[in-house]
């Protein structure tokens, strides 16, 4: 009885990801960054900005990538595409 209730309990839990900022110091490379994310089972990451470099890596990971979005964009957010895909550099 007690593992049916676990089975159950871990399918309501859905998937895990993690925040990944960058201000600090002596921060691993984004490829090893990426490996780690990989390595740990992670299955979502958080960006805050919309660096190529972190979005090359990320590319074709099947991790879900969520980009954080400034406070600046929030009150035009919905209405310019044309400004948020100048963000997003698509």
């Amino acid at each position: 009885m007690r593992s049916t209730k676990s089975k159950e309990a871990s399918k309501a839990v859905g998937s895990v990801g993690v925040n990944y900022g960058r201000i600090a110091d002596n921060l691993p490379s984004v490829v090893k960054v990426v490996q780690l994310i990989k390595s740990q089972g992670l299955e979502r990451v958080k960006v805050y900005d919309t660096d190529p470099a972190i979005l090359r890596a990320l590319s074709g990971t099947g991790i879900k990538v969520t980009v954080d979005l400034p406070n600046e964009f929030l009150p035009t957010a919905d209405l310019e595409e044309a400004h948020m895909d100048e963000y997003l550099q698509i």
